[in-house]
C-alpha cells in the first residue's frame, strides 16, 4: 500500500518535534505542506502553526510556518 503524504507528516510530527515547508520538500517532495496539514486538522490532529522569522536569501525578513503537533495526541 502507498503511503500517503499525510501519513508521512503525520508520522513526522509525532516523531519530531516540528516541520517546515523546506524541510518538507527537501525530506519528502511535499510541495504543499499547508494543504496537508489543513487534512489532518480536519481529522482531529491537534497542530500548532508558529511563526518564525527569517530572511530570504536577498536578506528581506520575511515569516515561514512551523507545525508541532501536541504531544498528548494519540491518533
Amino acid at each position: 500500500m502507498k503511503t500517503t503524504q499525510e501519513q508521512i507528516v503525520k508520522e513526522h510530527l509525532q516523531r519530531e518535534d516540528h516541520l517546515s515547508s523546506i524541510e518538507a520538500i527537501n525530506n519528502y517532495g511535499i510541495t504543499r505542506l499547508s494543504g496537508v496539514i489543513f487534512k489532518l486538522r480536519k481529522k482531529g490532529y491537534e497542530i500548532e502553526t508558529l511563526d518564525l522569522q527569517c530572511k530570504t536569501r536577498q536578506g528581506n525578513p520575511t515569516t515561514v510556518a512551523l507545525y508541532k503537533m501536541r504531544t498528548n495526541e494519540s491518533n
